[in-house]
């Protein structure tokens, strides 16, 4: 579900449904620096995903000494919706606010005083809390499985291109012989 006004988020959860066993987790911090590690726990403060390196080193640092982390026994088996601040655009109105709220009957992303301003008699839903939802929902499950094929697809399509430029290049080669 797209809401007007929320910056699409650049990170993608990798997530492949087939059946429950088949979740693929990957750790959210080296997905930001471009790699795709598969996770092995779970910090609740950050709301992250983490793979072995990351949640071995999560507890180092003074900033996070004090976060709770779940081993990959306890983690949650879905992907989960980062809550950091940067995840939403800033109000036009309001500097230094972000847009965390939904009003359903404007249709606009709103910060929270404009909530308080402007919406106080309007249908407010609080972002984070309202997409939690779509994570588990049997929509996205579908898609996420059609996706799969779709991937599958493409890679069987690149491969067969490939096997093809071979053949072209194999057949020339032979004619110059």
């Amino acid at each position: 579900m797209e809401v007007s006004g929320k910056r699409q988020n650049k990170l993608t959860h990798s997530v492949s449904h087939g059946s429950a066993e088949d979740i693929l987790l990957f750790c959210i911090p080296c997905e930001r620096d471009g790699e795709r590690n598969p996770a092995k726990g779970f910090c609740t403060t950050c709301n992250e995903h983490l793979c072995k390196t990351c949640y071995k080193h999560h507890k180092k640092p003074a900033p996070v000494r004090n976060h709770v982390l779940l081993d990959e026994n306890s983690m949650p088996t879905t992907p989960t919706v980062p809550l950091s601040p940067d995840d939403f655009d800033g109000c036009a109105d309001h500097q230094n606010k972000k847009q965390k709220y939904y009003c359903r009957d404007h249709d606009i992303v709103v910060c929270s005083v404009c909530v308080t301003l402007d919406h106080r008699t309007c249908k407010v839903e609080y972002i984070p809390k309202l997409s939690k939802h779509i994570l588990d929902s049997e929509e996205l499950n579908e898609l996420m499985v059609e996706m799969k094929s779709l991937e599958e697809v493409c890679k069987l399509g690149i491969k067969r291109a490939k096997d093809e430029i071979k053949s072209q290049f194999l057949k020339k080669s032979m004619i110059r012989l």
